[in-house]
């Protein structure tokens, strides 16, 4: 019997001694390996709440960096529908932690680049349920960490995890993720405001292994305040063509594909 109490007192501390916390796990998503280069296509459905729905057609580039000033830089232009053809977004993420990211929108009919300011990152992106923030990288410094547990979404194992913004200036206060435990990427994402309540749900599903790096062919986010939705579905996904640096500056955002 003692020895049997020894074991089991030993295997508890062993699991408790090793397990992961909240910012452990997010770290390691954070450190995931992602693709030098990506070249994809993406449609876009917007519907609202009358079930009324819109499409885009957008092409995406971005190129990561594995030294130097920047972590990645991303540069998107709709093709489809036509009075929108032509619009871009061009975005830098720096390397410096802290650092915001610098973004800024094309907009054919006004013929000149917009910068958006800090002030403006919370606000919607294109009509959509994104914000020109979600469009970015997210610093997991601005959070602090809670692991809830475990649990399943569908047959895919997950940590449910809290995430606390640090400071007021966050335009969501409370974030809840479902991380996959076997791909080490979110399933789901829930979004609360300053008040404390749930404001959006984002999933990522259809998971795919290209080229050795996980990509989720499908998210769909649901703003429930507004009753409105955006989903986007990626196809002809190419890891290996190399993104010049070129492409992703101010010039070629205004000149758009030719």
């Amino acid at each position: 019997m003692y020895k049997t109490k020894l074991f089991l007192t030993l295997s508890l501390l062993s699991t408790l001694i090793f397990a992961e916390t909240g910012l452990e796990i997010m770290e390691r998503l954070d450190n995931q390996p992602t693709p030098d280069n990506v070249k994809a296509t993406l449609t876009m459905t917007l519907v609202n709440k009358r079930g009324q729905t819109r499409s885009r057609t957008i092409q995406r580039f971005q190129k990561e960096y594995k030294t130097g000033e920047f972590s990645n830089k991303s540069l998107i232009f709709f093709l489809e529908p036509a009075d929108e053809r032509g619009t871009g977004f061009l975005q830098w993420n720096y390397a410096e932690a802290g650092k915001d990211d610098d973004q800024w929108l094309y907009l054919p009919a006004l013929g000149r680049e917009k910068r958006i300011a800090a002030t403006e990152k919370s606000s919607e992106f294109m009509g959509t349920d994104f914000t020109y923030d979600d469009m970015g990288d997210r610093d997991i410094n601005k959070y602090s960490y809670t692991l809830m547990g475990e649990e399943n979404l569908g047959d895919e194992a997950c940590w449910k995890i809290e995430a606390l913004a640090k400071d007021k200036s966050q335009a969501y206060q409370k974030l809840i993720y479902w991380i996959s435990k076997e791909k080490i990427q979110p399933l789901q994402m829930y979004f609360f405001d300053k008040r404390g309540d749930q404001v959006k749900t984002l999933t990522f599903s259809e998971y795919k292994k290209i080229d050795g790096f996980w990509m989720a062919m499908q998210m769909h986010m649901v703003n429930s305040r507004k009753q409105h939705q955006t989903s986007l579905s990626m196809k002809d996904v190419d890891l290996k063509t190399v993104q010049d640096d070129n492409l992703f500056t101010i010039r070629l955002l205004k000149r758009g594909i030719q």
